[in-house]
Order: C-alpha cells, then sequence, then structure tokens
C-alpha cells in the first residue's frame, strides 16, 4: 500500500527547462505536486497522471493565491525575463500562506557585482533582492539553487558545440572553466532542499551546485574522441568585442537575445563569472560527474 505525500508542492510554470526533471523528481520523492499553467493542454502529456495541473492567470496576486493555498512549498520555473511575474508568485504565496518558496534562480552568483550589472541578470536580481528581503521580514522562508549552466540540455540544443560538427566557435582561448549542472541533479538538489526546509542548511540561503567543470576546449576534444568521422573547425571569438557590440545595440534600444547573449558570453567567457566560487553540493546531496560520464553525455549528442 502506497504511503500518502509527504509534502504538499506546487510548480509554477510548466514549459521551460527544467520543469520534466524537477517534477519528475518530486514525484518519486513521493511528494503530491500540482502544477500551474497558463494552459494545461501543453502539458497533459509530459508529466505523471498524479500531478494536478491548474490553470492560472499570473497577472493576478488575487487569482494566483487561492492555487497556492494550503501547498507546504512553491517552486517558480517562469523566465527569468518574466521577473515581475516570479514576484507576483511571490507575494501571492505569502498571501496564501506558503511557508517555504524556491524562486526562479537556476543561474549565476547575482551577490557577484560583475554579475549584477549584466543587463540580462537584471530582472532576476530584482527578482531575489525581493525574496530575501521578504524572508528577513519574516513573510516567508525560501531557498534559492544556483546551477550556472544545464550541461545536458546546452549539448543537446547546439549551444556548446554544434552537433553536426563544422564551424565551432570558441570564446578567446576556449580553456575558461565554468560550472554546469545536470538537470537530473537540479531536480534532485530540489527535492533535497525541500526535505531540509527548516534547516538552517538550506533555509533563506542561496545554494550553489554544480556537477562538472567544463572548458569549450575540453567539449571539442570529448566530441572529436566520440565521433572521429565529423570535423569541429575551431575559430576565436573575442569576448571583449563581443560585449562591446552588445552596448552599442544595447545603449540603441536593442533587447533582442543576440544582444543578450553577447552579455552572457562575456561574463561567462571573458571573466569567467560562471565557475563558481563556493560549493553548496555536500548539502544538497550532490556527486560531481567522472570525467567518463561527461564524455558520455557529449558522445551521446554527436553521435
Amino acid at each position: 500500500m502506497a504511503s500518502s505525500p509527504s509534502l504538499r508542492v506546487a510548480v509554477v510554470g510548466l514549459n521551460g527547462t527544467l520543469a520534466e526533471s524537477i517534477i519528475k523528481h518530486l514525484v518519486a520523492a513521493n511528494f503530491a505536486v500540482t502544477g500551474v499553467t497558463r494552459d494545461p493542454s501543453k502539458a497533459t502529456d509530459k508529466f505523471s497522471s498524479s500531478v494536478k495541473l491548474v490553470k492560472a492567470d499570473y497577472d493576478s496576486v488575487d487569482t494566483i493565491a487561492p492555487i497556492l493555498r494550503g501547498h507546504d512549498a512553491v517552486i517558480d520555473l517562469i523566465n527569468r525575463n518574466q521577473w515581475e511575474t516570479s514576484i507576483r508568485i511571490i507575494d501571492a504565496a505569502i498571501a496564501a500562506k506558503v511557508p517555504f518558496f524556491v524562486p526562479s534562480s537556476w543561474g549565476l552568483d547575482q551577490s557577484n557585482e560583475e554579475v549584477r550589472s549584466l543587463p540580462p541578470t537584471e530582472g532576476k536580481v530584482k527578482m531575489e533582492d525581493y525574496i530575501i528581503g521578504k524572508a528577513k521580514e519574516g513573510a516567508i522562508a525560501f531557498a534559492a539553487i544556483e546551477t550556472s549552466m544545464f550541461l545536458d540540455w546546452a549539448l543537446g540544443v547546439g549551444i556548446l558545440i554544434p552537433l553536426a560538427g563544422g564551424q565551432t566557435r570558441v570564446y578567446n582561448d576556449g580553456n575558461v572553466k565554468m560550472s554546469t549542472s545536470s538537470r537530473e541533479d537540479i531536480g534532485a538538489a530540489v527535492v533535497t532542499v525541500l526535505k531540509k526546509r527548516e534547516s538552517n542548511e538550506v533555509r533563506n540561503r542561496v545554494l550553489f551546485m554544480q556537477s562538472t567543470v567544463i572548458t569549450q576546449n575540453q567539449i571539442v576534444q570529448y566530441a572529436r574522441e566520440a565521433n572521429p568521422s565529423k570535423t569541429w573547425e575551431v575559430s576565436s571569438m573575442d569576448t571583449e568585442e563581443l560585449v562591446r557590440n552588445s552596448w552599442e545595440a544595447y545603449n540603441k534600444g536593442d533587447r533582442s537575445p543576440q544582444v543578450m547573449r553577447g552579455f552572457i558570453a562575456g561574463g561567462t567567457y571573458g571573466k569567467g563569472l560562471a565557475l563558481f566560487k563556493h560549493l553548496d553540493n555536500d548539502v544538497l546531496g550532490i556527486k560531481e560527474m567522472s570525467e567518463q560520464q561527461v564524455k558520455d553525455m557529449v558522445a551521446k549528442v554527436v553521435a
């Protein structure tokens, strides 16, 4: 006979990169999961039948709060560009008296002044500052998880290396180290945080995790080893020039993804801002991948 769910968790935003992995881990942990989304029809086939799907209008705290009421925790997976929506979700959770919140962090270290100065992180910085302030007021408790790049996702969509081979762009010398996390490890870390939510190890803290540290040149090397029939021709791009061009476009009002990617690339590869100086893997129960596991992940997408 199955045991009763130990925790009621609402996950807001089901169409993003992390939803499937996180919800899979929540269900496996025997949590009662409510999936909150603008369009449940898009999520019906993605998740376990045990996940309750609820349609929500994110434009009003008054409409979100009743959906969140009665839950023990809320996990926000809303896109970082929709930071005002995330703040409404925080306010709705407070109004609904939800005691614990996992905000839509999942990125770089927002306490780093250079990260805070990047235009693409502006909204996320405001959101994190907001929930930290609410926690200091005693309105709600939280745990934010910074993951840097989602390694398996970035590989799978060809961000780190063209999957078919060909011209391969690396930034500067290609040897800048960056922290990366797999979606499986992120899902596991979320479950750990929820189980430890009353502990000072996670409560009202920003936590940092990584599955591995990688460089662009390592990825190219692993791809070549995995599939010698393909050719990856490496060319270098100067991040200073890239950032300079992004600022020029940004100051003219251009907020396109291409311009924003220039800032992120400059911070990640030019300044090494994606390499975490402090880790909480031990608190989150995350064991780093072996080199062979990373090679296998690369091989899977370039086969």
